[in-house]
């Protein structure tokens, strides 16, 4: 199954359907994986975390297993939309990890949201996810622009400045 691209006339274009196609696709395909995915609870299982006690060290063994995952960049102004399934067995950009992270997320009992981050071209160039726990929020990041080295501290405006926070209403 190949990933479907969505792509856009220009940057102009992707900045004002991102927020109403893309952001409500990870939270949707996020939600749809967390109910029907055996692929998701596999993966989960696979990588032990539900071994792990709730916190701190579960959060940053769930980032590990993602940055082990495949990494696929996808073209600009871009967009890959594609199931959970897909982004575990073939890879996908920062977009599909997000959605595999906000599943696994929601499995795990933690809340979680999303983060946009950019420039003045293409304020939506990445997106990750932030978990929260014990009263604050850590930042899982494991296919963005720090490399896959980032988790906990939100380095992200380091790279690109954060555009949005995103929580599903």
């Amino acid at each position: 199954m190949n990933a479907p691209a969505v792509c856009y006339k220009d940057f102009a274009a992707k900045r004002a359907a991102y927020p109403r196609e893309v952001i409500p696709s990870i939270f949707g395909s996020a939600a749809d994986a967390c109910l029907n995915s055996v692929a998701l609870t596999e993966w989960l299982s696979d990588n032990a975390l539900f071994t792990y006690p709730r916190g701190v060290d579960q959060l940053a063994a769930l980032h590990e297993a993602a940055r082990r995952g495949k990494y696929r960049k996808a073209a600009q102004p871009c967009d890959t939309l594609q199931p959970v399934e897909v982004t575990l067995e073939q890879g996908a950009p920062c977009s599909g990890w997000a959605c595999v992270l906000g599943a696994a997320l929601t499995a795990l009992g933690y809340a979680w949201r999303l983060v946009t981050a950019g420039d003045e071209q293409d304020p939506y160039r990445h997106v990750y996810v932030q978990a929260f726990h014990g009263g604050k929020w850590y930042t899982l990041d494991p296919k963005g622009s720090q490399r896959g080295q980032d988790f906990g501290r939100d380095k992200a405006p380091e790279v690109y400045p954060v555009t949005a926070r995103w929580r599903r209403r």
